[in-house]
């Protein structure tokens, strides 16, 4: 697989992320598995820094450190058009 870097990201609610990769795909990731691990402890039932998320060098971060790889973010997304047509995306 080529080098994948996200170029576009929009923070939706229900801690999912609405992506853009380089490849052109546009992909919908649902966070919400992974922040009840420990890297994401400060994102844990708080939409406020969720919405605080930006890109940095092709990834989406969060203040304190936090970021996610973007390969993590591509393998597991879904699809966008899918994503809509199941009512997986709130707007």
């Amino acid at each position: 697989m080529q080098d994948i870097t996200v170029r576009r990201m929009k923070a939706l609610d229900d801690f999912k992320l609405d992506l853009t990769f380089s490849d052109g795909k546009r992909k919908v990731y649902d966070m919400k598995p992974q922040i009840w691990g420990p890297a994401f402890e400060p994102m844990k039932g708080n939409m406020d820094f969720f919405r605080q998320a930006f890109l940095r060098m092709g990834t989406v971060a969060w203040p304190e450190n936090i970021d996610i790889a973007p390969e993590e973010l591509y393998e597991n997304g879904v699809d966008y058009r899918i994503s809509n047509r199941n009512h997986c995306v709130i707007h």
